[in-house]
């Protein structure tokens, strides 16, 4: 029962003193961003190389994030803004909502020829399918959409990541259902990107401590990836 209390007290001792490490070397114009790959993958380093043309003296600390550890990132100052779908509710966090994406089919054309510019999910069924079920919220936003409808997907790998998801589509393994920003980063001769006929939306985020709200140099930042973000948006729509 005590080691359990002690490292537990550890924990927060090491979160501490890294939070203090974070502190101290985040002196100057440097904007420490996380994201989740799916934006990290082509929206962001998009932005960021439109913003130095116009900021040359900004230096970037940029690194990918999953939503189990965007907290952590955030208390102990590894970041300052963090890029998500979700706002993790019930912490002291404020977030700017930056856009909207929404799911989209992923597939070889020489599988799928003659698609309609949105598919029905039904569409789906009988096709063998790479999954993303176990991938946080756009998994479960799929899944929740499919259990609703009774749909019956013939799931013949289960991915834990949209990149493995995206090469065995690649591949030939069959197709999958992700978030527009990997499509369109992961579009290649030979394979297409359809939207669903039943729209599934999310909403991209950036989230921060509410004890360190956006700098004006931050904020112009985010109006940049607001920006990059609609315009990738556009092109899946």
């Amino acid at each position: 029962a005590l080691f359990g209390e002690v490292a537990e007290i550890q924990d927060r001792v090491q979160a501490l003193r890294e939070a203090s490490r974070n502190l101290k070397r985040g002196i100057g114009a440097l904007l420490k961003v996380s994201s989740l790959p799916s934006i990290a993958l082509d929206a962001l380093p998009g932005t960021v190389a439109q913003f130095l043309r116009t900021h040359p003296q900004v230096k970037f600390d940029l690194q990918t994030i999953h939503h189990e550890d965007l907290l952590r990132k955030l208390y102990e100052r590894e970041t300052d803004l963090a890029i998500a779908y979700e706002v993790p509710p019930g912490a002291a966090l404020g977030h700017k909502r930056l856009g909207a994406g929404e799911l989209v089919v992923l597939y070889r054309e020489a599988d799928m020829p003659g698609m309609p510019a949105r598919i029905d999910l039904g569409q789906l069924a009988g096709r063998p399918l790479v999954s993303l079920a176990a991938s946080g919220p756009m998994g479960q936003l799929l899944t929740a959409e499919v259990q609703a409808r009774g749909i019956a997907l013939e799931e013949v790998v289960s991915a834990r990541t949209f990149h493995i998801a995206t090469a065995l589509v690649r591949q030939g393994v069959g197709l999958t259902v992700v978030d527009n920003f990997t499509a369109q980063a992961s579009l290649t001769p030979g394979l297409a990107i359809r939207p669903l006929a039943n729209p599934l939306r999310f909403d991209v985020n950036a989230i921060y401590l509410q004890d360190r709200p956006p700098t004006a140099l931050t904020t112009d930042f985010l109006k940049a990836l607001e920006r990059e973000i609609a315009a990738i948006s556009a092109l899946s729509a």
